[in-house]
């Protein structure tokens, strides 16, 4: 889900391929359609000019992330690959196995994007490739993954990435690895390679998803294997 700057709430509905205005609450089905005819569309963001962005995937293991205007989707950035994450086989639909396996988007993140302003950097948002252990930065006009990646990746040697944030104070992200039950901090103003770098959050199982509280001081973390969000403090000491 992505909340808007007038107060709008959407949400994806990744197998009905719409998004939603969840603002006024009540069931879904009564509730207005912001988006329709969109190919499994999975994550929102909103990148530093304001665009609202979507994930969308297209089958045979690649995706795209488009922007959304006036209820249609503009793809931004195409051939972006798309891989299943390990370990959450059994949070798909029973009805989607076995043939339609590879159009499920597991945890918070296959090409989780981040809203937030990269300073003195080229891109306008970043994107996490899950099964690779890469991020790569997206300037203004897109582009072909491939094209974009050898130029603009700025994290390598993460492992298995889900989904990801900017601090709203610090000026890092904040990546999860599910299948390590662990988050790495990442400077986005380098480009390195964080294979040996210590998580600043570890044992939280098949922690998937990523967040912080208004003031910055506490993280949220989904945990699905658990059924659980967990808080956490003092990760950035």
């Amino acid at each position: 889900m992505c909340p808007l700057p007038d107060g709008r709430i959407l949400i994806t509905e990744f197998w009905g391929g719409r998004i939603r205005d969840i603002s006024v609450g009540g069931p879904s089905e009564k509730l207005a359609i912001y988006a329709e005819d969109l190919s499994k569309p999975y994550s929102l963001a909103l990148d530093a000019l304001g665009r609202l962005l979507v994930t969308e995937h297209l089958g045979h293991g690649v995706g795209r992330i488009s922007i959304l205007a006036s209820g249609k989707a503009v793809p931004l950035v195409q051939g972006v690959p798309s891989v299943e994450t390990p370990g959450f086989e059994g949070y798909t639909p029973p009805h989607a196995w076995p043939d339609r396996w590879e159009g499920f988007v597991a945890g918070c993140g296959k090409w989780g994007t981040d809203p937030k302003v990269f300073p003195d950097r080229p891109y306008v948002f970043a994107v996490s490739i899950g099964g690779l252990g890469l991020i790569v930065g997206v300037p203004e006009d897109g582009g072909h993954y491939e094209a974009l990646a050898p130029e603009y990746t700025f994290a390598r040697g993460l492992g298995w990435t889900g989904g990801m944030i900017a601090h709203p104070f610090d000026g890092m992200l904040y990546v999860t690895q599910p299948l390590q039950g662990e988050i790495r901090a990442i400077n986005p103003r380098e480009s390195r390679n964080y294979r040996f770098d210590p998580p600043v959050v570890s044992g939280i199982p098949m922690a998937s998803c990523v967040r912080f509280t208004p003031d910055g001081e506490k993280m949220l973390v989904c945990s699905p294997q658990s059924g659980a969000i967990w808080q956490v403090e003092g990760f950035s000491d």
